[in-house]
């Protein structure tokens, strides 16, 4: 299993961010099998949208995500830290 995560991130007036996360996965059953020209592997990818802002609590974050193994939209709401 493979999997790849790449983030573009905007600050912008100063306590503000908007990122954009592409994620993909990889799976196969062997390492023979590791190409996308075979049927015994799986492929998935995702996508999310977040706005952040930094607060004396920590982040405020509200994000919405798609991904194409249920293809359903997600929705994300966190304030402070992750631990």
């Amino acid at each position: 299993m493979t999997a790849a995560d790449v983030d573009f991130r905007v600050r912008f007036l100063a306590k503000n961010y908007v990122t954009l996360s592409v994620c993909t996965l990889h799976q196969a059953n062997s390492f023979k099998d590791f190409s996308y020209k075979t049927t015994n592997n799986a492929f998935a990818f995702g996508f999310s949208l977040q706005y952040s802002r930094k607060t004396f609590m920590g982040p405020l974050r509200a994000a919405v995500n798609w991904n194409s193994i249920d293809h359903t939209v997600g929705v994300y709401v966190g304030v402070g830290y992750d631990f």
